[in-house]
C-alpha cells in the first residue's frame, strides 16, 4: 500500500508545480505591452515594438528587430547591476574589492616568508660541508 502512495504523491506535486508555472507564464504574457524592455530565454534584451496573439517583435539594437514567440520572453528587464562606466554600481562593492586586494597582498607576503624559510632550511651549513 505504501508503495503506491509515494508515486501518487510525487505526481500530485509535479502537477501542482506545472500549474503554478503555467499561471505565472500566462501572467507574464498578458502583462506585456508595447514599449516594455524584456529579457528572452536566449538572453536577448530588447524593447517590444509590436504584439500579436502569439508573437512579439523586439528591437534588440537600433534598426534591428526580431520576431519571436511570446512564451520565449522570460519577463521584464531587471536592469544592469554595473554602471555604464564599468565600475560597480554601489559603494559596498568597492569596499569589498579593496578588502580583497588587501587580503591578496597579505597572502603574497606570507607566501614569500614561507618560501624564504624553506630555502634557508634546504641549504646545508658550511660546517656540515667541512665535516664531509
Amino acid at each position: 500500500m505504501g508503495v503506491l502512495i509515494f508515486p501518487l504523491m510525487m505526481i500530485a506535486v509535479l502537477l501542482l508545480f506545472s500549474r503554478s508555472d503555467k499561471k505565472k507564464r500566462q501572467q507574464i504574457e498578458s502583462g506585456l505591452k508595447k514599449g516594455d524592455r524584456v529579457v528572452t530565454r536566449a538572453g536577448l534584451i530588447g524593447k517590444i515594438t509590436e504584439l500579436s496573439e502569439r508573437t512579439a517583435r523586439l528591437e534588440i539594437a537600433p534598426g534591428v528587430q526580431v520576431t519571436m514567440l511570446k512564451n520565449a520572453i522570460e519577463g521584464p528587464d531587471g536592469g544592469d547591476t554595473v554602471a555604464p562606466s564599468g565600475k560597480p554600481a554601489d559603494k559596498a562593492d568597492k569596499k569589498d574589492d579593496k578588502a580583497d586586494k588587501k587580503d591578496d597582498k597579505a597572502d603574497k607576503k606570507d607566501d614569500k616568508a614561507a618560501k624564504s624559510d624553506k630555502d634557508a632550511s634546504d641549504k646545508p651549513d658550511k660546517a656540515d660541508k667541512k665535516k664531509k
